[in-house]
């Protein structure tokens, strides 16, 4: 697919992080499903996903040069960490 010009089409990595945003949204539903119904592979699948899209994002901020020279007033403050498959791996196993 290309534009009128007959370039590919590009995106931001803005409207890169809206579509991975919504993405998350379903898999984070998936997840929950997965653990209402004891489906744990459905929800350790769904977490898994979640964590991939987490860490492609990352790398397209790290490519678009958006975590360069960070200056000391702009420290971002550090976000509880989300529980992860392996955390609900061990959840499962215990049960």
């Amino acid at each position: 697919m290309r534009n009128r010009e007959g370039n590919p089409p590009s995106l931001t990595v803005d409207e890169i992080a809206r579509i991975i945003a919504d993405q998350k949204d379903d898999l984070q539903r998936q997840a929950n499903q997965g653990i209402r119904k004891k489906d744990w592979e459905q929800g350790i699948g769904a977490l898994a996903s979640m964590e991939a899209l987490d860490t492609f994002l990352y790398n397209c901020r790290l490519r678009s040069g958006e975590f360069a020279d960070p200056s000391p007033e702009h420290k971002r403050e550090k976000k509880p960490e989300p529980i992860t498959v392996r955390q609900l791996q061990k959840i499962a196993e215990a049960k």
